[in-house]
């Protein structure tokens, strides 16, 4: 598990903090999003919450809009931070793969935690709203294995 979780500990570590985020919860959602997998990345084709919206959608300078789209529609890197939601966050690079850079993801990764959390305070009602966008129990058996994973990474730091 040391070696997983090493090369990304300060990085965590630094910008959990910034965002007031606990850390462990933060390995957590990336073991269980993308199982410390850098380049990880999903394309959702029928994502629909295009930033600022479907209609208004602009494509960085030398990127056609349809690639701006689908790279919206994609989540990349260690915490499958959906290309939108880094774009709401202010990401104005023209390519979102740079989302799998493991500090840029997990930059904009806790930027987005962190206003679900200000929005909706229960650790149960944020951790939903990172994987369906609002609290749902539709996805509890989610908020149960990330819950489930920080305790296990809780334990186990506590033993090393």
């Amino acid at each position: 598990m040391q070696e997983i979780i090493s090369p990304i500990w300060g990085t965590v570590m630094d910008v959990s903090s910034r965002h007031d985020l606990d850390p462990v919860l933060v390995f957590a959602l990336i073991e269980q999003e993308s199982n410390y997998q850098t380049q990880a990345m999903r394309f959702e084709p029928g994502y629909r919450w295009l930033w600022p919206k479907p209609s208004e959608v602009k494509a960085p300078f030398g990127v056609s809009l349809a690639t701006e789209r689908n790279q919206q529609a994609t989540s990349w890197g260690l915490m499958q931070v959906m290309g939108a939601v880094a774009r709401e966050h202010g990401c104005g690079l023209p390519y979102l793969s740079s989302l799998c850079n493991p500090g840029l993801g997990i930059e904009y990764g806790c930027k987005h935690l962190a206003k679900l959390k200000r929005r909706w305070p229960a650790k149960c009602d944020y951790i939903s709203a990172y994987n369906a966008g609002h609290p749902t129990m539709k996805n509890k058996q989610y908020v149960a294995s990330v819950l489930a994973r920080s305790e296990r990474l809780r334990a186990w730091l506590e033993s090393t």
